[in-house]
């Protein structure tokens, strides 16, 4: 009698104990589905500024090669007034030809 009550006690604790490991499971689950989220939010973000700073240098290149190519004092002041030299070093359309 007493080694049945041991065994139903062993076995309810273990039932117990599965129970709540269920409980972290999903707790867990849940926690890493948020992280996921905030890490492919900050990795579209990355990815996004990668492109405009690259939108950004060719349309600076665009501007200071305009500048040079029409020789306007309004632009080349303009682009000097944010610290951009206002001769072109490099063709700002790389593979177009003219």
């Amino acid at each position: 009698m007493r080694n049945r009550n041991i065994l139903s006690w062993v076995t309810v604790s273990l039932a117990g104990l599965s129970l709540l490991l269920v409980l972290a499971n999903i707790v867990l689950a849940v926690f890493n589905a948020g992280a996921q989220g905030t890490v492919a939010e900050r990795q579209q973000f990355i990815g996004e500024q990668t492109e405009f700073r690259r939108v950004g240098e060719l349309l600076v290149r665009s501007l200071v090669a305009a500048s040079a190519s029409t020789k306007d004092p309004q632009l080349a002041a303009l682009i000097a007034k944010h610290g951009v030299s206002a001769t072109p070093a490099t063709d700002p359309t790389p593979g177009v030809r003219k």
